[in-house]
């Protein structure tokens, strides 16, 4: 059952405490950046899907950039949806990285095919 599964593991993250206590810290916000790094791997293998993808001609660059709106809406409701704050600033915080990541797998795309679309019309 998943909800029970997701369940024990916050339990055991609320438990952890850090080695050396101090008054001023706050393992609330520290909890919320670990769990968005640990949600955010993904996010690196999408560049290595991107250039598989462009390798094989599924997506190029240009498209991607086409498309770059949409892909930061999607960003942003998704870090809407996971991140377990209510504020914006989290999810601003979330969401940066994989907007940065989208621009670095344009980048790839690119890589794997330059001036992918003015080949095509040239042949």
């Amino acid at each position: 059952m998943v909800t029970g599964w997701s369940t024990r593991v916050a339990e055991f993250l609320n438990r952890l405490r850090p080695a050396i206590p101090t008054d001023d810290h706050d393992w609330g916000i520290h909890k919320t950046v670990l769990d968005g790094h640990r949600r955010t791997r993904a996010d690196f293998r999408n560049a290595i899907l991107v250039f598989f993808l462009a390798l094989m001609r599924v997506i190029t660059a240009r498209w991607m950039w086409r498309n770059l709106r949409y892909s930061i809406l999607a960003i942003f409701v998704l870090a809407a949806i996971v991140i377990p704050t209510t504020d914006i600033l989290n999810m601003c915080l979330f969401a940066a990285p994989m907007v940065g990541l989208y621009g670095i797998s344009i980048g790839v795309a690119w890589l794997v095919n330059p001036g992918h679309g003015y080949r095509a019309s040239a042949l």
